[in-house]
């Protein structure tokens, strides 16, 4: 799978930025060092004797008033250095832009499917089992697609009969669901509050899609190139 996508977390870095789509190194300032500074820029401010206008002590009150909002609301801000923007943290989460938690979607998913793989994207961070309901959905109208049962037990049954799918693919479309039966229906396995079970679907979705979609289509290409008359000469009947 093309390595294009790197999950933001909190005072790490580099990770894809949500403005450019850019995997950047990001510079962390917490809110506190920037009222620090402000601070002393208004006490240089206060020692002056401009500060003696009622317009200018007004003004200064407003700074020291939202850079306490600042301090209180907000843990840390990290500006890109590739696009130079920034996003604001609470809790250790990126609260602005909306983050994006998962890469991309396989680009030779059919776009129906694309469309439910990036709406259990934006949800994934407020309801990794809602994520994980909408990735089993994916999954489900990708064997439709490819032919086989909307049952998806049946339909890895007959992948595996037809000798379609190896050992590794066989678990990652078990994992799919097993892990989007358990968010429908809760059993030994709760996934209510588990992020990093979500996300880590997404990329066995992208997984199967490259298997089963990328990799056929890559050989196909090939294929087609051949002259007739040596796929002829190759046939085994």
């Amino acid at each position: 799978m093309e390595n294009n996508f790197k999950e933001p977390k909190f005072n790490t870095t580099p990770f894809t930025c949500p403005h450019c789509q850019a995997i950047a190194q990001m510079n962390f300032i917490t809110p506190n060092k920037i009222k620090q500074g402000i601070y002393l820029n208004l006490q240089d401010i206060k020692e002056n004797y401009l500060y003696a206008s009622e317009n200018a002590r007004n003004r200064v009150n407003d700074i020291e008033h939202i850079v306490d909002i600042y301090e209180k609301f907000a843990n840390s801000f990290a500006i890109c250095q590739n696009c130079k923007k920034i996003s604001i943290w609470v809790d250790e989460k990126m609260i602005y832009p909306k983050p994006r938690l998962t890469p991309l979607p396989n680009k030779d998913l059919p776009d129906d499917i694309k469309a439910d793989y990036e709406e259990a994207s934006l949800i994934v961070q407020d309801s990794p089992r809602g994520a994980c309901t909408l990735l089993r959905l994916a999954l489900q109208k990708l064997m439709i697609y490819l032919g086989e049962d909307k049952n998806l037990d049946k339909a890895i049954k007959s992948l595996i009969d037809k000798k379609i799918i190896n050992e590794d693919l066989q678990k990652a479309l078990d994992s799919v669901r097993v892990i989007g039966n358990s968010a429908v229906h809760p059993n030994e396995l709760d996934i209510k509050d588990n992020q990093g079970i979500a996300i880590a679907l997404f990329k066995i979705i992208n997984y199967i899609a490259e298997k089963m979609l990328t990799d056929k289509k890559k050989v196909n290409e090939i294929y087609d190139i051949l002259p007739e008359t040596a796929k002829r000469e190759n046939r085994k009947d």
